[in-house]
């Protein structure tokens, strides 16, 4: 059992330490009881059924974690339901994140008080930022309630999130919970707030609020992927999750020849979502990484049998660059689309010296396979049948004989 420890980095986190908190035991669960013990499920070892499992205990050791163990259960033992608003509220204020949450709940239900102790303790800048949280996340429940989102909105849009990252960052993940469109101006502006966790948070939210094709919207998501000079994956998923709720394929293909790479790839990756038929677009970018990109999406989706996946089988020349994962794609292509020029393809391949020798390898047995149905992709491994196509040993000997004989010809590794 290990405790990991995280930090920020961008929009996301980052571990920044490992320590083992116990070993030697067979543990499938783990749990922090309210009495501040870790309870531990010991299955007992081995494959066989055994009578060996039980539930081992670790308590502190220091008497401070003992103490706030017996407050924290004794709170949850007396429950909830029979506290006063002030005593929920006072709950909010828990060290505990279970008894702020119980309280958070509870407040919820108790009609228009439990609403006025949640927005004072959201509004008041004062407060501990854990204390506010709640406060806005018990906000968020009233506001996913019918006829209630237009005034959970507004008090949304009028707490002040100032320098604090989690109060903005939880304002938007509310407003996309509560989904109304009236908090779409508020979340324009988190998405350019100088916190990219903000962002981030924002821009999934704005998928949830925002009319489809909304081309303000777009621009505004293209235009927040490039916030930062070194690319955030984190922010890039985000916006990408929006755009896979609003944007359109138009949008998308007016960025092919985008200035910003980071632009040009998330305009490929949205594409990919859509199994777009104008991959193919991608596979020429100048960029390295784009176009591997490309290649993925262009075979790992429906796009291989299009269009697109013609354009992909033709660049067995071009990719000598890319890993032989990327390389290897080429060949499958070929041999799924399984015409004339997919086996001369293939030919060219495995004779070209600058290919990985796996992937040579690859081209010869698409050929040696030519006339089998195999259902299972070579790449993926994934159930995935060829197109129906008359695909023959005999036709093939008629298309590639002379390019063969060539092949062989020539001074091939063992």
């Amino acid at each position: 059992v290990l405790t990991v420890g995280i930090e920020p980095k961008g929009a996301g986190y980052v571990a920044n330490s490992e320590e083992v908190l116990v070993e030697g035991l067979g543990v499938t669960d783990v749990e922090l009881g309210y009495d501040g013990n870790i309870y531990l499920c010991d299955f007992g070892g081995g494959w066989s059924v055994n009578t060996n499992g039980a539930i081992q205990t670790l308590q502190p050791k220091h008497s401070g974690g003992q103490a706030a163990g017996k407050v924290v259960s004794s709170i949850m033992e007396a429950g909830f339901k029979n506290r006063t608003v002030k005593e929920l509220g006072a709950f909010l204020e828990s060290p505990d994140r279970r008894v702020r949450q119980a309280a958070q709940f509870e407040l919820v239900e108790r009609g228009e008080e439990g609403e006025l102790a949640l927005w004072e303790v959201a509004y008041n800048p004062q407060r501990d930022v854990n204390t506010r949280l709640h406060g806005i996340w018990g906000l968020g429940q009233i506001g996913r309630r019918e006829g209630r989102a237009v005034d959970m909105v507004e008090k949304m849009v009028k707490i002040m999130d100032g320098d604090e990252t989690e109060i903005g960052a939880n304002i938007a993940r509310t407003l996309g919970d509560i989904g109304h469109p009236s908090g779409l101006g508020r979340l324009q502006t988190l998405l350019f707030s100088r916190s990219s966790r903000v962002s981030s948070l924002a821009a999934i939210a704005i998928g949830k609020v925002s009319e489809k094709g909304d081309a303000s919207v777009i621009s505004s998501l293209y235009l927040a992927s490039t916030r930062d000079s070194n690319p955030d994956p984190v922010m890039r998923h985000a916006c990408l999750t929006a755009l896979d709720a609003v944007g359109t394929e138009e949008a998308a293909l007016s960025r092919v020849d985008d200035p910003e790479s980071e632009v040009r790839l998330l305009a490929l990756l949205y594409l990919r979502r859509q199994e777009s038929d104008h991959l193919e677009s991608f596979l020429a970018d100048e960029d390295p990484l784009i176009q591997r990109e490309a290649i993925r999406a262009v075979y790992d989706t429906r796009s291989v049998d299009g269009p697109s996946g013609l354009a992909l089988a033709g660049m067995g020349g071009e990719v000598s660059d890319h890993p032989a994962s990327v390389q290897r794609r080429i060949v499958a292509a070929n041999y799924r689309r399984g015409g004339g020029d997919n086996a001369r393809n293939l030919v060219e391949m495995a004779g070209s010296s600058s290919l990985d020798s796996s992937v040579r390898e690859a081209a010869l047995q698409g050929l040696l396979l030519w006339e089998k149905k195999i259902d299972t992709d070579p790449v993926l491994g994934t159930y995935r049948p060829l197109p129906d196509g008359e695909r023959s040993m005999e036709r093939l000997g008629e298309t590639i004989g002379a390019e063969l004989k060539a092949l062989l010809a020539t001074d091939l590794p063992p």
